[in-house]
């Protein structure tokens, strides 16, 4: 498991097709945001959490999504560290998300939330 993504290249737009195509493969439903917050990027599947376009939220704060708090993803992009297994309630539903740290030299560019489980549901009936 990673401590944190280096992406050297978010800055081109091949940059942001490449991450946006792993996003969209790699988890159910995930959110970047770069160090102030601001949106870069939500799957698909995370829009369908919030029931709104993702294109209502692009270049907006984070802050604007249906999210109880982002003071864990503010705690990530302060302290570089990754947080596992953190609920938060998105939509009005409580979600399991790994929050990992962006970093390009070394230093914190932004945040990926991860959705582990869109139900939690599902997860206790897993354990």
């Amino acid at each position: 498991m990673t401590d944190a993504f280096e992406i050297p290249m978010l800055d081109t737009a091949e940059g942001h097709l490449l991450v946006n195509r792993l996003l969209e493969a790699a988890v159910d439903a995930a959110l970047l945001v770069d160090r102030q917050m601001r949106i870069l990027y939500l799957t698909e599947g995370f829009s369908a959490l919030t029931g709104q376009s993702r294109d209502d939220y692009m270049g907006h704060s984070a802050g604007e999504l249906k999210l109880d708090t982002c003071a864990p993803i503010q705690a990530v992009l302060d302290s570089g560290v990754r947080r596992m297994g953190v609920t938060m309630q998105i939509g009005g539903q409580l979600l399991l998300t790994n929050i990992i740290p962006v970093k390009w030299k070394n230093e914190v560019t932004g945040a990926v939330v991860m959705v582990l489980f869109r139900s939690m549901a599902v997860l206790k009936r897993a354990i």
